[in-house]
């Protein structure tokens, strides 16, 4: 009997710590899904349909949106980073400028409520050496933006 409640234990402990990792892999890179529910008000906005695209983290249900306003085969990404963990991450609008009316993605995150998450902006054009996926392909077009998550 004691044998077996081990076994269920350590079971439990493996299926616990791989579910802890698997929410840690929803940061990193991500893509966003397209996205029309109209205007969202903004906690960050960073970029501008001038420069090419923007990114916005609207805190209520901290969605992050990321909008291409060119048609110029760059794909816009926002970075992210939190204050107060080593969560951090790479979100891309891949979807690109003419996809939906207003060329907008979006991901839904889950920030710690009490937190600041900082936001920039940047583009990328896909080369055979760019794959738009990491921090280091993107031309930055903004600074770093910060608010605080509740």
């Amino acid at each position: 009997m004691l044998r077996r409640l081990l076994m269920v234990l350590t079971a439990t402990i493996v299926v616990l710590s791989l579910g802890a990792q698997s929410a840690q892999a929803a940061d990193g890179y991500q893509e966003t899904t397209p996205d029309n529910t109209g205007n969202v008000s903004c906690q960050i906005l960073v970029g501008a349909p001038s420069y090419g695209g923007f990114g916005c983290f609207h805190a209520n249900g901290d969605y992050v949106y990321v909008t291409d306003s060119r048609r110029d085969g760059n794909s816009v990404a926002v970075q992210w980073k939190l204050a107060n963990s080593s969560r951090h991450g790479l979100i891309r609008n891949k979807d690109g400028a003419g996809l939906l009316s207003n060329n907008r993605g979006v991901v839904n995150k889950d920030f710690p409520e009490g937190d600041q998450v900082a936001m920039r902006v940047g583009l990328c054009s896909v080369s055979s050496t760019r794959d738009c996926h990491d921090p280091g392909d993107y031309d930055w077009i903004s600074g770093w933006q910060w608010a605080a998550v509740s």
